[in-house]
């Protein structure tokens, strides 16, 4: 049994075609179901039909019976009309309820205490009952205007049973071949349409270089399921070299940030050292009082916020457009003459690490 669990769900047809074949079996069973109701309710009015007509060609003769009190004629009568094979029994009785006639010899001259006797004396046409296996019919025998006895007639089940016995099972074989077919041409298609491709896309998986520490996988397609997880070890793949690759951006971000603080420290001039999001993470005395600026204001705020002279803006973009190199311009100030050089650095994958920002007197050039 487990077997066969694990080659469902191992295959991707047999999930496609068993719930789809499924869904088909129970609407086509619900339509037959619901037709073979019809059917029924075709069978019951004709063979209702087919017993009143019987029972008016032979009333004027079951009442000429009673009036002559002719009880031989009377079970004849009664005979005629159980020839008919979809009738069950049939009986006369008289407005008391007394069986003057039966075709089961042993009822007669018995009491028979049915309501639709009573309904019957005052009724001037048949009156039909019907129950779930059975229908009864009623005829009121006539002497001029008045009821001289009760002609009941019942139905037998067994020719309807049979008709929709035999409809029954022509619609279950009919069912049973359709979802063969249906089974035979869903295998056929998803096998051109669906199955092919997903093997394609399974072969391209399956030669994607993963690393041995992934988890083990079906070499080869096995459904849904088996593809799933493939997909799943290259994403976690993905991610994982992805982290791999922010912890060593993070790494060199963070040993630039050192190497420029220790940078910064050693030189005499005027310095200023950015971090890669381009935040001032160092600045000497020196720099503090060329930009006249203290450092405490200074320190972790972002380049713009602190240099708005255009001059000074223009260089540092320039030097963005040429990451790795000097750009050396004339800053003149209040107090001294300078120029600024700028260095903007990057690495081999043009993430950008931070930058230095000199400003050297120009008397000492």
């Amino acid at each position: 049994m487990n077997k066969l669990i694990n080659k469902f769900k191992s295959n991707i047809i047999l999930q496609i075609i068993f719930p789809t074949l499924f869904v088909i079996g129970i609407i086509l069973f619900l339509l037959s179901a619901s037709s073979l109701y019809q059917q029924k309710l075709i069978f019951v009015e004709e063979l209702t039909e087919q017993i009143i007509s019987l029972g008016k060609k032979i009333i004027p003769a079951c009442e000429k019976a009673l009036e002559d009190k002719n009880d031989l004629n009377l079970l004849q009568y009664i005979n005629q009309i159980t020839e008919n094979t979809n009738v069950a029994y049939a009986m006369i009785l008289n407005p008391e309820g007394k069986i003057l006639a039966h075709s089961q010899l042993n009822r007669w001259g018995k009491m028979y205490r049915g309501l639709e006797i009573k309904q019957a004396l005052k009724s001037k046409k048949p009156l039909i009952y019907k129950n779930k296996k059975n229908i009864y019919i009623v005829f009121p025998l006539k002497k001029k205007d008045k009821t001289i006895g009760i002609l009941q007639i019942k139905t037998s089940s067994l020719p309807i049973t049979q008709k929709l016995t035999t409809i029954k099972n022509t619609i279950y074989l009919t069912i049973f071949i359709s979802l063969l077919l249906i089974g035979l041409w869903l295998l056929t298609i998803l096998k051109f349409t669906l199955t092919a491709p997903l093997k394609n896309l399974n072969s391209v998986i399956e030669s994607f270089p993963l690393p041995q520490s992934s988890s083990p996988i079906q070499k080869e397609f096995g459904g849904f399921n088996s593809l799933k997880q493939k997909i799943n070890n290259i994403f976690k793949h993905f991610k994982s070299e992805q982290l791999f690759f922010q912890n060593q951006s993070l790494s060199s971000k963070e040993c630039m940030n050192i190497l420029l603080k220790n940078i910064g420290q050693t030189l005499n001039e005027g310095n200023l050292l950015l971090d890669s999001n381009n935040k001032i993470i160092f600045i000497n005395d020196s720099a503090c009082k060329i930009l006249n600026l203290k450092k405490n204001d200074i320190l972790n705020c972002h380049i713009l916020d602190i240099f708005k002279n255009p001059k000074i803006l223009n260089i540092i973009k320039k030097a963005l457009n040429n990451p790795n190199q000097t750009v050396e311009e004339y800053f003149p100030t209040e107090k001294t003459k300078h120029n600024i050089k700028i260095t903007m650095i990057k690495d081999q994958k043009n993430n950008h690490l931070g930058g230095i920002i000199l400003f050297y007197p120009l008397s000492s050039q």
